[in-house]
Order: C-alpha cells, then structure tokens, then sequence
C-alpha cells in the first residue's frame, strides 16, 4: 500500500503494510498489524477525541511525528518503534497513552522535545534503543525497562521509577522516583548531575560511571543526588578528562544521600577506607561521608620530581666539558624521564652557552623530561657552578750564545714549550710576564724576574730584565 490515513475507527481481519505515510488521525483501530515503512503521523486536536489500538500492533520502521493528543491501548495492542526508526515526541498536549493489557516497544530512536508532559499510563515502556529527554517531562506510571541501548536526560526530566537492566542512564536532570542500576549509570554529559527522589539501588550488575575534571559537583565532576536510600553493590568506574589533576586531599562526593539512612552495601572491592588508583592520583573511598554521602578523597597525587646537580671541575684538555662530571638526582627515583643540560656564562642562567672547552668558570642546570605526564611534571635542578682550569705548562730553556753575568746587562735565552695546553698568544705573554727565574750558578742562586716578548706558541723567546740579586 503506498499510504494509509485513518480518521475515524478501522476495523477487520486485514493486516497492512503501508510503504508511504501512515496519518493517523483520532479514532480506534483493531486491525491484526499495521506496518508503516514510511513514517507516522499521529495529529489530532483535544476536542477531536483521542487514538485508540485495541489488539493492534503498529510497527514503524520510519520516522514518526506525533503532534496531536493520545489514547490508549489495550487487548494486547502494542506500538514498536523499530530499530532504525525515530519517533519524535513533538505533542502540544500535555497527553499520553493508557495501557489496558497495552505496551510500548522501542528499539529505535524516541526523541521528546517539547516543554509538555507526556504521559504512558498502566503498561510497561520496554527501551532496547534510545530515548532522549529533550524537553518537558516524559512521565511513566507503569515500568520503565530497559534492556539495552540508552536513556539520556538532556534538559527534560522522567516521572516514574526506572528498571536499567543494560545500556546506560545518563545526562543532567531530575527523575522523580526511583531507579534500580543493573547495567551502568552515566551522570552528566562531562561532566554532570542526575537527581533521583527516590531510592537509587545499583545491583551486582550495575556500574556507575563517574568523570572527574574538577572539584565542583555537577559542573567539576559527575554526581549522583538521592533523596530517599542508597544501596550499592556492582562497580564504580572513574575517569579523570579535562586534564584535571587532583591536588592532595581533594574530595568529591560522587553520591550526595540527602536521605536519612547510610549507605547500604558497597561497591565491588571496595571496602570501608579501600585505595582507588586512577593514573597517578590514589583516592580513599568512604560510605560515611558528611549526609551518609560516598566520598572520595585524594590521598596520593600527580607529582613534581625534585631534581638536583652536583658539577665537579675539571682541567682543560682541548675536548668539551664531559657530562662525566655532573651527576644529577631526581627524587622520586622511579619517576620515568630523561636529563639535559644547559651551560650558562653566568650564574643567573640569562646567557646559555655551548658545552665548554676552555678554562674558565661556568655554570650549568639539570633538565628533567618526563615521559609519563600523567603521573610526573617535568622539573629542573638550581643552577650551579663549575671551573676548568688550565693545564700546567712543561717548558725547557736554551741558551742562544754565551751568557755573560754581569752587574748590569740583559740575559736572553729561548723557551720551548714542550708539554701542556694554552689557549693562544696573549695568554702565553701574560704567563710569563713577570715570572721569577731562579739561577744557579757555581752553587750562587739569582733570582730573575722577566719581561716577555711572544713569537711563535712553539718557540718562545723570554728576554729577562736585568734583576739580579744575590740569595
């Protein structure tokens, strides 16, 4: 059948399956089945009556509208929303469905998003898909299952107690009534609230998923709000996102019991005081926080290594600084990383240098790099100091000619540097300007202080002043 419109009552033995749209219009139908493949329209006034379905089962396997007012169902009837379609909830009423021995099947999408109430009377509402509280209150007098899939409260609130067999419960709002967890519990949308007035029961089954990114409830980290009992078994699931990083002794209370009774139970391994290990962070669990409220407390958290540097001096060789020389520490010694350094001309560190090769003084600090950020910080050493000193000179002295020792005069004779390093000309003539020579001359020692003129590095004449002084 390419479309059905159905204003009014149809009956008979017939089933049908329509292929375009099926319009219903207010009236009772009590037909085997109706098949649209595609799409509903349910309208309808207030002052035009309501939908009937007596022992009729109407599968949509498009996308329904409903604008209009509702009914009931009964004998049997029931309305299977089918995995792929959509059912969008867009009624103006504040209306609904009665269920006389009816039921509710959803394995698609239902989608509520008008500020009404909607309400299902008497019948179970079975979800195997995915319902979405967009607006206004979806109100359930009968059972709420579900098997499967999700309900998600996304600015909209449910009326009614709620069985979660499987599949996840999440968003921000309130549910008025209770809710018993066997499968998992997600508040918030990263994260979130979810208040229950009732009892809030979680089974062996169930999981409550919790994500930390701050330590303010609702808006900082999800949160479970229940008005009446609290009784837990099953598994608690945390997650840290945002990049949050619990400083010590943070506490986040994950369920807030304004009941008068303590928590009942606990969750699996989880005992009264047991260690949670989350990352880096290790939080404390209680079931006997402030309201009878389970609470969280950080106990050990994400870390910032302190490192040290020790800089032992060496003696000029020609060759770079070798990091040999410096021994760092890092505290805590498991922490995961590696170290560089940086050399400084200073001791400020405002002027970084490349590894230094000749004597002087310098400077130097340890840089930590951590290769697991989540647990460790990266850290540096203070800056500290470090000398290169020169290496002593080995030097053999040649006459050049006859040395005449006289009371006045000038003594001249050749060096040659035969062992150690320097750094070039200049420094060769201060070396040995001004040195002191001891002279010894059959048995009578002189002593010389001397003015020097520098050739080549590698034959170096010294001219000695006159300064002689008998010892």
């Amino acid at each position: 059948m390419d479309s059905l419109s159905v204003y009014g009552n149809l009956g008979g033995s017939d089933s049908f399956v329509v292929n375009g749209l099926f319009t219903w219009s207010p009236g009772v139908i009590g037909v085997p089945s109706i098949t649209a493949n595609g799409g509903i329209t349910i309208d309808g006034s207030p002052n035009s009556g309501g939908h009937g379905l007596d022992t009729t089962i109407v599968n949509n396997a498009g996308i329904a509208t409903w604008t209009g007012v509702g009914g009931y169902l009964s004998d049997g009837a029931a309305f299977n929303n089918l995995a792929g379609a959509t059912f969008f909830d867009q009624t103006e009423f504040n209306t609904g469905f009665a269920f006389v021995s009816g039921s509710v099947n959803n394995a698609g999408t239902y989608v509520k998003s008008t500020n009404t109430t909607t309400q299902f009377t008497g019948g179970p509402f079975n979800n195997s898909g995915v319902v979405q509280v967009n607006a206004g209150i979806l109100q359930f007098s009968g059972a709420y299952t579900q098997t499967a899939g999700s309900t998600s409260l996304n600015g909209g609130s449910i009326t009614g107690s709620l069985s979660i067999q499987g599949g996840v419960l999440s968003g921000n709002g309130n549910i008025v009534g209770n809710v018993t967890n066997g499968g998992q519990v997600s508040p918030g949308s990263s994260p979130g609230a979810i208040s229950v007035s009732g009892n809030y029961t979680q089974i062996a089954a169930g999981d409550l998923a919790i994500e930390l990114g701050g330590t303010a409830p609702g808006t900082g980290y999800d949160q479970v709000v229940v008005g009446a009992s609290v009784t837990l078994a099953g598994t608690l699931h945390l997650s840290l996102v945002n990049g949050f990083r619990p400083a010590l002794n943070d506490q986040v209370t994950i369920i807030n019991n304004h009941g008068a009774n303590a928590v009942t139970g606990q969750f699996a391994n989880l005992a009264e005081g047991a260690i949670i290990s989350l990352d880096c962070t290790k939080f404390q669990i209680t079931y006997h926080g402030s309201g009878n409220s389970v609470v969280l407390t950080a106990v050990a958290v994400h870390t910032t290594p302190t490192v040290t540097l020790s800089a032992a001096n060496a003696t000029y060789t020609g060759a770079a600084y070798a990091s040999a020389n410096l021994t760092p520490t890092v505290t805590p010694a498991d922490a995961p990383g590696s170290v560089s350094y940086v050399f400084y001309s200073d001791a400020a560190g405002q002027n970084a240098i490349a590894t230094p090769i000749n004597a002087g003084t310098y400077y130097v600090r340890a840089f930590f790099a951590s290769t697991d950020p989540d647990c460790f910080t990266d850290a540096h050493s203070d800056i500290v100091r470090f000398s290169i000193t020169a290496k002593p000179l080995s030097v053999d002295v040649t006459t050049q000619g006859t040395i005449n020792i006289a009371k006045e005069g000038t003594i001249s004779f050749a060096l040659q540097i035969t062992g150690g390093l320097i750094a070039g000309n200049n420094d060769v003539a201060a070396l040995f300007n001004g040195a002191v020579f001891t002279i010894h001359v059959d048995g009578t020692s002189y002593s010389l202080t001397s003015t020097a003129t520098v050739g080549a590095i590698e034959d170096l004449k010294a001219d000695l002043a006159q300064a002689l002084e008998a010892v």
